[in-house]
């Protein structure tokens, strides 16, 4: 060592991290490529602050270097910076130090399921987990690129036993290292073992062996010798053991070749086109010593869409309430008699065979569910506490027990806990609950798991994540990107999605309502919220005139609410901004405010109370009431001049044309408000250069001018940029007086806020309005619209 220089600052880019004030470093990790091109340097943090990069090259200048053993001609390099961007978690260590094999490629990331934010599946790893990642260093879990491949297990335990097999020269086949994947969800995807990742994609982990296709693939997991976690699967008609590398099969011949397949006590249960005439079931005992191929048994099934995919073995359940105990029937779930195969078909019906002696009996169930989702069903997993699949709609949950009531084992022609005259459920106390558990993509065949899933969280009503999207459809904003009414038009009665025909000025139904409320039910403060990458509907839905108004997600078939009810009973105003709902209803008429639920994307959203408003509207400042707003947020851009910078606010317009501004807290509390008068007018093109006729402008304003009239704006638009650099704020006239648009920015300074119950007034300043085109009348409607 020559000599040493200290860089006289440094800057963090903390990213997803927590920010700390500083740290301490106890394990340095040094990354090179082998042709020496490539240097990746990273840090430990020993309190847990996360695993940090640092960036390179440094500048250093000669007269930097400190040399020699008095350190009082020793300083910092005057003007050098360094800068570390966190790149991961780490955990807390004491009396530690990294190490690492060095790279050809950037190193992988361990999988990002390890800490989901809603009630997720994670896992985390007891021992160490085989990656190209330090295993040596087990103060952190780098998270360098979600997207990366998940780690490539590297077998550490080599099989000992020899069970007969066909092959002349048998391979050694390691062990599956279930260590590395505790609790996380495993499926076949074509020729690849995949993980399921936080967002609910699926990314290879390794391809199987061989060349040929595998089907009805089972992990054998009961056992608590680590060294009999085996998979087996069937390649062709033989059943064959296999790790990343190899494979070896038994001495016998399978019956056919496998739709569905588990393991239980080393006995592969395999089946073949259930749910159809043509179905068949067959079993091999023994498969780790001496396996025993049983003939098939012809098995045909109906009353459910589709074919088994994939099922699970479960047993008589113990310890069940006192009531199902008391039944006449089988409650089916964790224990030690019993045989039962569970699958779900793809319409969501639970179908139960049950076995004796391995053998199974003549008669199964199929038990109506409770679940909305959408087929088809795969990768059926039996996590010792609960039953798991994947569906095109996401990852589900079967609550334990199964009951089957005596009666449902008859197999003829009934769909047990369905009434097939009334078209309804029934017996819904003994009905499966089959309840969405968070994002997964559709496919795969086989699902494999280690250990228990477990969920940080309970998942609201309508289960939402902040990356996953809802069991809905989302809004399709490539051919909706008008400005877009939930409205009820004069010839009906039922609420529709309408958007706007800017040329005609006449709003074309995108699709009706019908199915949301009956006839006295009520929809209305509306908006679209982003979950990801996906727009869905979003606002106060009353179901009946008899029951209060909730938060709701819906599209053109279904819905989803929130449980708790909203402040307002048929509210008429909303926006959606951030992961915040906003509401008011008849704004500016009585004592009433804005209220707000925060966090709707989130677990456990707040409904904030009418205790919570800082500020009640005096009716006196305009003309009747806001009957709908849009949110805006600064960034760059000052829309509204009032002496605050990056500030959130919503927008609305009174009656009589008066812009009515609420300031938001930077937690989102509506904190003040203010209301300007505005002049309306007419310019001949628009902000794209459009024509505009300011004729129909002027026969319109003649028109209401002589009759002294006012107008509801009961849809306002926001059309944005994504980085809010531009923003577009329209509003609708209910009279079909046109569409207005405000011009920004606002001039509101500081005496113009009001704030409390008490001393209200309208701003010296004024607004511009101008008219942009022809809309139709409307009624009970509210706004949204598509960003830019």
């Amino acid at each position: 060592p020559e000599s040493y220089a200290v860089l006289d600052g440094t800057t963090v880019d903390w990213g997803n991290g927590t920010e700390v004030s500083k740290g301490e470093f106890g394990a340095a990790f040094a990354y090179q490529s082998l042709d020496g091109e490539t240097n990746d340097l990273k840090f430990a943090d020993n309190e847990g602050a996360g695993l940090f990069r640092l960036e390179l090259p440094l500048v250093i200048g000669n007269d930097c270097w400190n040399t020699g053993t008095d350190v009082t001609q020793h300083a910092v390099c005057p003007g050098t910076t360094a800068n570390l961007v966190w790149v991961g978690l780490s955990e807390k260590a004491e009396s530690n130090d990294g190490m690492n094999c060095p790279y050809q490629e950037d190193p992988t990331a361990v999988p990002t399921t390890a800490a989901p934010s809603t009630a997720e599946p994670s896992y985390k790893p007891t021992t160490l987990v085989p990656t190209s990642m330090p295993v040596a260093a087990e103060t952190y879990k780098p998270t360098r690129e979600p997207t990366e491949v998940p780690p490539t297990p590297q077998p550490t335990v080599i099989s000992t036993y020899a069970p007969t097999v066909a092959e002349t020269a048998p391979a050694d086949v390691a062990r599956f290292n279930c260590t590395a994947y505790d609790g996380a969800l495993l499926r076949i995807e074509d020729r690849d073992l995949t993980l399921r990742m936080a967002d609910g994609s699926f990314e290879a982990v390794w391809e199987l062996p061989g060349d040929d296709d595998v089907k009805g693939v089972a992990l054998h997991t009961e056992s608590e010798d680590e060294d009999e976690t085996r998979l087996y699967g069937a390649f062709g008609d033989k059943l064959c053991e296999f790790d990343e590398e190899a494979k070896r099969c038994l001495d016998g011949t399978l019956e056919f070749e496998p739709d569905a397949a588990t393991i239980v006590d080393w006995t592969y249960y395999y089946g073949k086109d259930l749910g159809t005439s043509e179905g068949k079931l067959a079993f091999v005992e023994d498969v780790d010593d001496g396996p025993d191929f049983s003939d098939s048994y012809d098995f045909p099934m109906a009353h459910f869409n589709g074919t088994l995919r994939s099922f699970v073995l479960l047993r008589e359940a113990e310890d069940v309430d006192e009531d199902i105990e008391d039944m006449d029937g089988d409650a089916i779930g964790s224990g030690d008699d019993g045989e039962y195969l569970v699958g779900v078909s793809d319409d969501g019906k639970v179908v139960v065979i049950k076995l004796d002696d391995g053998e199974p009996e003549e008669n199964y169930a199929v038990l109506h569910a409770s679940y909305d989702g959408e087929g088809p069903v795969t990768a059926m997993v039996f996590d010792g506490d609960a039953v798991y699949f994947t569906s095109e709609s996401g990852l589900y949950k079967i609550d334990l027990p199964i009951v089957v009531a005596e009666w449902c084992w008859d197999g003829e022609d009934v769909v047990c806990y369905y009434n097939e005259d009334k078209q309804e459920p029934e017996d819904e106390d003994y009905m499966p609950q089959i309840t969405y558990v968070g994002p997964a993509d559709a496919g795969g065949t086989s699902g494999l798991v280690c250990g228990s899933l477990t969920f940080e969280q309970t998942q609201p009503s309508y289960a939402p994540t902040p990356e996953a999207g809802l069991a809905l459809e989302p809004f399709d904003c490539t051919v909706n990107f008008h400005p877009v009414q939930v409205m009820k038009t004069d010839d009906e009665d039922y609420y529709s999605v309408m958007q706007l025909d800017p040329a005609s000025g006449e709003y074309e139904e995108v699709y009706d309502l019908e199915h949301l409320i009956t006839d006295d039910g009520h929809v209305n403060a509306v908006d679209l919220w982003l979950d990801g990458d996906k727009y869905y509907v979003a606002g106060s839905v009353r179901a009946d005139d008899d029951e209060d108004s909730k938060l709701c997600f819906f599209d053109s078939e279904d819905k989803v609410c929130l449980e708790e009810d909203l402040e307002e009973t048929k509210a008429n105003a909303g926006c959606i901004l951030n992961d915040n709902f906003y509401y008011a209803k008849d704004l500016g008429e009585g004592e009433r405010s804005v209220y707000w639920v925060e966090g709707i994307g989130s677990s456990e959203p707040v409904f904030h109370s009418k205790d919570d408003a800082e500020f009640v509207v005096d009716e006196n400042l305009y003309e009747k009431s806001v009957l709908d707003f849009v949110g805006i947020t600064e960034n760059e851009m000052e829309f509204i001049d009032d002496g605050e910078e990056e500030r959130s606010y919503l927008v609305g317009l009174g009656q009589g044309f008066e812009v009515v501004v609420i300031r938001l807290e930077d937690d989102g509390t509506p904190e003040s408000y203010a209301v300007l008068e505005s002049e309306v007018g007419c310019v001949d093109t628009d902000n794209l250069g459009q024509p505009v006729d300011c004729d129909a402008y002027e026969d319109e304003k003649e028109e209401w001018e002589d009759e002294g009239e006012t107008s509801a704006f009961g849809a306002a638009f926001n059309f944005r940029a994504p980085d809010w650099s531009m923003v577009q704020t329209y509003f609708a006239s209910n009279e079909g007086w046109g569409i207005f648009e405000l011009v920004y920015p606002l001039e509101v300074p500081d005496e113009c806020w009001n704030s409390g119950e008490e001393d209200h007034s309208v701003c010296d300043e004024g607004a511009q309005l101008l008219w942009r085109m022809p809309s139709e009348k409307s009624k009970s409607n509210d706004g949204m619209n598509c960003p830019l």
